[in-house]
Order: structure tokens, then sequence, then C-alpha cells
């Protein structure tokens, strides 16, 4: 009895590793490992290549399959008209990419459509020492830290958040929100824009 009584006054004294928060939800969708050592894999054997956005694309539209292709904003700017369009919309990124097929990543995408409508997956890479500008998103996203560590967050108004590796976290960023890198490694997230 003195046991279970010390460990339930325990439980009531310690504070809950992640308090309530607003715009930050767990869920329990399936969890994967070692995706890291796969990404790593892929690098290395050229199968994939990071962009010039720090990102990788895991789906795609039809009929195209390159690495630089739904990295960055769907936001372009005509150089011949001077106009901005939009000449992909999130609901056409609905295929896999040929170097992600049968492999974990394959299995990651077909988890998230279980549960939701996607628009863009991809891996993206933050640097040491680096602070995303203040901004919002038109979606709301699933992040999955395939690699992070202590001093990596994601701010969302004021809540902030080291969402711990290999799990799955909704999180509202039609707030505004940041993310750093205040660690001396780069961080990896598979984050998938929720349509």
């Amino acid at each position: 009895m003195g046991w279970v009584y010390e460990q339930q006054k325990r439980k009531l004294l310690e504070p809950d590793p992640i308090p309530h928060l607003k715009y930050f939800k767990k869920a329990t969708f399936k969890t994967f490992s070692n995706l890291y050592v796969e990404l790593e894999n892929l690098i290395e054997t050229k199968k994939v290549n990071w962009s010039s956005f720090d990102q990788i694309s895991i789906n795609t539209v039809p009929g195209i399959d390159e690495d630089e292709f739904g990295c960055g904003s769907l936001v372009k700017l005509n150089k011949d008209t001077g106009e901005w369009e939009t000449p992909y919309n999130e609901e056409d990124f609905t295929h896999i990419r040929k170097c992600f097929k049968g492999t974990q990543f394959e299995e990651v995408y077909n988890e998230l459509k279980k549960h939701c409508k996607v628009g863009r997956v991809r891996l993206m890479k933050m640097v040491p020492d680096r602070v995303l500008p203040w901004h919002f998103d038109y979606n709301d996203r699933y992040h999955y830290p395939i690699k992070t560590q202590i001093g990596c967050n994601l701010m969302i108004e004021n809540e902030c958040l080291n969402i711990p590796q290999d799990e799955w976290w909704w999180t509202q960023t039609t707030k505004w929100h940041s993310a750093m890198n205040g660690s001396n490694d780069f961080r990896v997230h598979i984050v998938a824009i929720i349509l």
C-alpha cells in the first residue's frame, strides 16, 4: 500500500512533460524507426538530393519526378509577364516519387493518406544557428522529426515545443509561427500539408 501511495503522490507532484498546448496536438499515427538512416542511404547512393531550399519532396504531381520540384513556395514569378502565378496546387501532389517507392517513406506517405488528405509531403532540413522569419501558412501541417535534438524548436503564437523524434504532431501553422535550430547539428522533419 505504501509503494502504490508514493507512486500516486509522485505522479500528482511531477509536472506534465508537455503541458496543455493549443497549437500542437500529438497524433496517434503509426511511427517509423530508422528513417534518417534510410534517408542517408538514399542520399549516399544519389537517389535523392537536397534542393536549394534544404527540402526533398516525397510526393509529386503526375509526370514530374525531380528533386527541386515541389520545394519552397508554389507561388512563382513569371519572368515573362512579371506576374505571380501558382502553376500547381497542393491538391495536385498525389503521387509518391519513384525514388521513394518500396521504402519506409512510401509507408509514411500511405500512413498519412489513411488519416487525412495531404498536399505536399517533404523532408525539411534546418541547419544549426538558424531561425525562420515569423510567418503563417495557408494550411496546417503534420510534423514528424526523423533527426532532432535539444534546441530545435517550433514556435506557434505564444507556444514553443521541441517536437520529440519519431512522433507525429499536428501543428496549427495557419497561425503566426517560426522554427529555430539552436543546436550544433542539423535537424530533419517530415512535413505534410493537411488539406
